[in-house]
């Protein structure tokens, strides 16, 4: 099997049911990222770019802030990409709770929102990177790259960015 685990099934947690498909990587590089987007079209669109990356696997999907908590404690990710327009808990509010909790795990922010006050109210929230929605999808690959190396990501569209 190449070292790779493959677990599929449905998981109760928290009162929530959690069906998702875990890629365990023995290759200590794998970066392991949890995808938190309102929309399905756009999380499902994430997937399949981030599957392209060898170094990606993405180990759950959540469609609101609530559940983005729970799957942060349940999966353990390194990397958090999550919607800045999240709702129940909004995306700023989710990620000061999962930064407090899970410090390890790296949030990177995609919106549509170019004002750098939000940006970095964002920042604030514990993000780690703040990603344009309208960026090239290399752009976000390498910003999960940089972040899971413990470093910090700015679109390069926006004033300073990487």
């Amino acid at each position: 099997m190449d070292g790779i685990g493959m677990c599929s099934r449905p998981r109760y947690y928290a009162g929530v049911v959690l069906t998702m498909q875990t890629q365990i990587a023995a290759h200590p590089e794998t970066i392991r990222v949890l995808l938190c987007h309102q929309h399905p079209i756009f999380r499902s669109s994430l997937r399949s770019l981030l599957e392209t990356a060898p170094k990606l696997r993405i180990v759950g999907e959540a469609a609101n802030g609530r559940e983005a908590l729970i799957l942060a404690e349940y999966c353990s990710p390194d990397i958090v990409v999550m919607d800045v327009k999240l709702v129940q808990p909004t995306g700023i509010a989710a990620a000061r709770m999962i930064a407090s909790k899970r410090a390890n795990a790296g949030i990177i922010f995609v919106g549509v929102d170019s004002d750098m006050e939000y940006v970095s109210e964002a920042f604030k929230a514990g993000a780690r990177g703040y990603v344009l929605a309208d960026c090239a999808p290399t752009e976000l690959v390498r910003a999960i790259e940089i972040v899971a190396d413990g470093g910090r990501f700015l679109s390069a569209a926006l004033p300073g960015g990487t």
